[in-house]
């Protein structure tokens, strides 16, 4: 797979670099969590560059764990109907209405002034009558660098289960 890089502003929350702190306060920090989330949700949903998005985005509804995550990050997204639901909301849906892919934030992790890396997974919430096993879903990591106050994130690793 060619790789891809995005490059985008956090939310003007360094400036060229020159006038970045050493060290990020909270609300910098969150500014950039959310611009990560975003854009490896557009990366995702939108590109389809997550493994078997075809068949999360087919379900219409497209679910997004809040583990791992706050809420507060995720906005919404063109053309993709997104619902942030908890762990036990999840498992609750698939024992109500059947197995169902769904996103998790595995890890977004800020490695300092100039680096993080994200990954986020689809996998299948399963009932707990169900006694189908599944083999799709998949996830990526994207390691992203700060570049000149620009980040860039290029995809690391893709899997597929």
């Amino acid at each position: 797979m060619r790789a891809r890089l995005w490059t985008f502003v956090a939310l003007g929350l360094l400036v060229a670099g020159a006038c970045a702190p050493s060290q990020p306060t909270m609300a910098d920090e969150a500014s950039l969590r959310r611009a990560l989330v975003q854009q490896t949700l557009e990366r995702a949903l939108v590109d389809q560059e997550l493994p078997s998005v075809g068949l999360l985005l087919d379900q219409g509804l497209v679910v997004l764990s809040e583990e791992n995550l706050d809420t507060a990050w995720v906005q919404p997204l063109p053309g993709v109907n997104l619902r942030l639901m908890t762990p036990g909301e999840i498992q609750q849906r698939a024992n109500e209405q059947g197995d169902f892919l769904y996103l998790r934030f595995d890890q977004i992790d800020i490695q300092g002034p100039d680096r993080a890396v994200v990954s986020l997974s689809n996998s299948w919430a399963v009932s707990d009558a169900s006694t189908t096993g599944y083999l799709s879903g998949g996830g990526f990591t994207i390691e992203y660098s700060r570049q000149a106050g620009v980040w860039v994130g290029e995809i690391s690793q893709l899997w597929i289960s």
